[in-house]
């Protein structure tokens, strides 16, 4: 089944838009992971995209072979085309891990700059070690190990001090986040009105974490609050078409999406949620029409009136030639993995 290509990006399609526990492949676990170095190898940047954004659902099959899998794709670099993004991917990933699995040693192996990487990889991995620290810093034994790695990523030779000082901006910010609510919001807003973009991208990934109140907010269930107001406000603010594309491109991040998915269900704010999705499908960045259509069978599983309307606008609208193949094979139940309808 999975030795065609159409089929093995059908089939990362539906493991990239469910919820991994959700998740069945009719595939044997080792056929699935071969066809995954076969088709890695091959080096298309769709495919290889779609593989590292599918790592939360490899990691549910088959934990040792997801480790083996990321010490492959931590290396992936290419300069042409997709450059650190994969190696981003991996250490976003480290969240579903730790949400699912609890506290995972092996995950500060990774996060430490590497040659090439670019400045997103690393704000991801001061990401990850935020909740790490917010999760189980109150553990002696972890929390050396969370110091070692911060200091290991803040000192870097791959990193100039421009860069460091910003990582540890960052770093601030999650700290008020947790202990000060009110600081962190009025820093969330000097950083989004800040002249760098990178301030402004670190917003854009974390708006998320507004949504918990006064509690934790690198809980797992970042997104059932009964106030998500100002992580709405901030999403508003960069969809501007005047942003520059790497700043929206955050708001189609998996674990943002994830939060407007979860609105669809939420009393007042459906139709919030449903305006924000249509502008994300609607943008004129490829990546983020890509993306956020990834999140398709989740939206179906939520509201599947919406869902098909997205099919039937996408089928007639949209020029991006991966993209429509896509949704043509999910409105004609090409490969009947799940049938839509």
């Amino acid at each position: 089944m999975l030795d065609d290509e159409f089929r093995f990006d059908y089939l990362l399609n539906f493991m990239i838009g469910r919820k991994p526990k959700r998740m069945s492949v009719h595939d044997t676990t080792d056929i699935l992971f071969n066809r995954i170095e076969y088709f890695r190898k091959k080096g298309d940047v769709e495919i290889n995209r779609r593989i590292t954004e599918s790592l939360p659902v490899l990691y549910y099959l088959s934990r040792q072979k997801y480790w083996n899998l990321v010490e492959n794709l931590r290396e992936d670099y290419d300069p042409l085309r997709w450059k650190s993004d994969n190696r981003r991917r991996v250490i976003e990933s480290f969240e579903y891990v730790i949400n699912n699995a609890g506290y995972d040693s092996r995950i500060f192996s990774y996060l430490a700059p590497k040659q090439n990487d670019e400045l997103l990889t690393s704000i991801a991995s001061i990401e990850i070690l935020a909740k790490i620290k917010f999760l189980f810093g109150k553990k002696n034994r972890i929390n050396k190990q969370l110091e070692n790695c911060l200091n290991v990523i803040t000192r870097s030779q791959h990193l100039n001090n421009k860069t460091k000082k910003l990582l540890w901006k960052e770093w601030e910010l999650f700290y008020l986040v947790n202990s000060d609510l009110k600081k962190a919001k009025r820093l969330f807003e000097s950083f989004a009105n800040s002249k760098n973009i990178y301030l402004q991208i670190i917003v854009a990934r974390n708006f998320r974490l507004l949504c918990n109140g006064s509690e934790n907010c690198f809980k797992k269930e970042e997104c059932k609050s009964s106030n998500p107001n100002y992580s709405i406000h901030f999403i508003n603010k960069f969809l501007d078409k005047r942003k520059h594309k790497n700043i929206r491109r955050p708001l189609a991040k998996e674990d943002s999406l994830e939060c407007l998915v979860l609105l669809l269900q939420k009393r007042g704010y459906e139709n919030i949620a449903k305006e924000i999705i249509w502008k994300l499908l609607k943008d004129e960045d490829d990546i983020i029409r890509i993306t956020t259509f990834d999140k398709i069978y989740r939206i179906k599983e939520i509201n599947p009136f919406f869902a098909n309307e997205i099919i039937t606008y996408l089928d007639t609208h949209e020029t991006n030639e991966k993209l429509k193949e896509r949704v043509f094979n999910i409105k004609e139940h090409k490969y009947d993995l799940e049938p839509f309808n």
